[in-house]
């Protein structure tokens, strides 16, 4: 019995560390529950700051290299070099979303000697490129960029610029594109910014190619040259004023053995051997003068008064019709058109020539009378004897003329 519970107590005592065990192993399964529970947070934390880093990544990234593309537009292979359009500082650029609020709102051309400034005026700092399409145009293209509707007439005469076109590409840039005069080169481009306002500059520089500049230099050598010549042809007047016609006539053949195509000295030799009756000497003269310039006024005319002196009526008539300059420019060569009209028995339109003559120049005898004459053929003798006696009234009329208006007068009343 005794042997039967001292086994009874060795298996209490047994039992205990099993009692123990299970604590213990209750014991390991908290601690094991609990360091889960921060793995967890930490865990958590970790996955909120790689969101995090993520994000900024996603927006930090794109929008630096979206700042990166606002510097100037580097120019393309087609594109003039030119190393002043990097030195731009663009910090006062706006960012992305405000790119397309760009606006052109003014540009001006100046020209100063062989430089023309385009300025295109902005409200805000933009991307631009510069291309060259071809050797006579240029293309500037400001991305994002509206213009203006109420922008005044560009005037580019005078200058390097032939015309400018402006329109909008389907991705809302504007493109400009000059037609430039030739052998013009971009000088300078900038972006400057005047009372906080960017302006796009850009100095276009006409350059002159060595023939060019020889031609250039010839043609000053000319004028030059031409001073003393002129003195000459003044001199040839005095004397044709004073009636030193030989004289006049040989100072006129050395200025033209020396330039043939200087014209006053040729029309004036023309004019002064037709007056001494040297008809084929001054046709000589004016045939080699035509060949220069076929269709002067003062060549043709004097031409078509020879024709006419050579009873070639019909021939002087249409000679002057060719390229008749304007009535005020040349009312001479009208005159003498008319006195054709009557002489080709086309009466009423020698009658309406004088009459616009004779608003030029109220007081001209000579036209009276040829209107006068124009009205009789056409049986208006009262109109007749009204422009007879308008021309007996006036004292320029010379003494063959007068007689002659006297004698119309008489018959006509």
């Amino acid at each position: 019995m005794s042997l039967i519970n001292q086994m009874l107590k060795d298996l209490s005592k047994r039992a205990k560390p099993t009692t123990n065990s299970e604590l213990i192993i209750a014991g390991l399964f908290t601690n094991l529950k609990t360091k889960s529970k921060k793995n967890i947070w930490e865990i958590s934390i970790g996955v909120s700051i790689f969101v995090l880093l993520l994000l900024v990544v996603a927006v930090g990234i794109p929008h630096y290299f979206k700042k990166s593309t606002l510097y100037p537009a580097v120019i393309s292979q087609n594109v003039i070099e030119i190393p002043t359009i990097v030195k731009q500082n663009f910090s006062s650029i706006p960012g992305p979303s405000n790119a397309s609020n760009a606006l052109l709102t003014g540009i001006s051309v100046e020209a100063n000697r062989e430089v023309t400034s385009l300025r295109l005026l902005l409200n805000q700092d933009v991307l631009y490129r510069v291309n060259k399409i071809d050797e006579d145009q240029l293309q500037i293209v400001l991305e994002n960029t509206h213009l203006v509707t109420n922008l005044p007439p560009i005037n580019t005469i005078n200058t390097s610029i032939k015309m400018i076109e402006m329109h909008h590409e389907a991705n809302d840039d504007l493109i400009l594109t000059l037609t430039l005069v030739k052998n013009t080169e971009i000088g300078n481009l900038d972006l400057l910014h005047s009372h906080d306002l960017p302006e796009l500059r850009i100095d276009l520089i006409e350059k002159v190619s060595e023939e060019e500049m020889l031609v250039e230099k010839n043609s000053i050598k000319k004028v030059h040259d031409e001073y003393s010549v002129d003195d000459e042809f003044e001199r040839a007047k005095v004397f044709s004023g004073e009636g030193k016609n030989n004289d006049s006539i040989r100072v006129l053949q050395t200025i033209l053995s020396s330039d043939a195509e200087y014209v006053p000295a040729r029309t004036l030799l023309a004019n002064i051997l037709y007056e001494q009756g040297n008809f084929d000497k001054a046709d000589e003269i004016l045939r080699e003068g035509l060949l220069q310039r076929p269709l002067y006024p003062p060549y043709v005319q004097l031409k078509a008064e020879i024709l006419v002196d050579q009873g070639k009526i019909k021939e002087a008539f249409h000679l002057l019709q060719k390229a008749p300059p304007t009535l005020e420019e040349n009312p001479e060569y009208h005159a003498l058109l008319a006195a054709l009209y009557q002489r080709l028995g086309k009466s009423l339109l020698a009658e309406g020539l004088y009459e616009q003559l004779l608003k030029v120049e109220p007081s001209n005898s000579r036209w009276w009378v040829g209107l006068g004459i124009a009205r009789e053929s056409q049986n208006k003798k009262p109109e007749a004897l009204i422009a007879f006696s308008k021309a007996s009234m006036i004292s320029s009329l010379s003494p063959e003329l007068r007689n002659y208006v006297d004698s119309r007068i008489s018959s006509l009343q």
